[in-house]
């Protein structure tokens, strides 16, 4: 939230969690930004492969501890664009 206020209004933001449940409500959100849910060690959906410029990744070693980290990663990657 804090981002989208400092960023132009063309960029989109968008907010991954496992757990959308500490989300604020709908009407508190930013034009430019969107919350989905996202279990990062699961294959991204479609609409998430190749999409996403940047991933900035918060407290996803609480996610990871226990399982391999290299499933998390690969799954990024597949995230990011490769128009760059």
């Amino acid at each position: 939230m804090d981002m989208a206020i400092e960023a132009a209004p063309s960029v989109e933001i968008e907010g991954l969690d496992i757990d959308l449940g500490q989300c604020p409500p709908r009407a508190r959100w930013p034009r430019n930004v969107q919350f989905r849910q996202f279990n990062l060690l699961k294959d991204p959906p479609d609409d998430f492969v190749e999409r996403y410029d940047i991933i900035n990744l918060r407290h996803v070693i609480l996610v990871i501890k226990e399982d391999d980290p290299a499933i998390a990663l690969k799954n990024l990657i597949k995230m990011l664009s490769r128009d760059l």
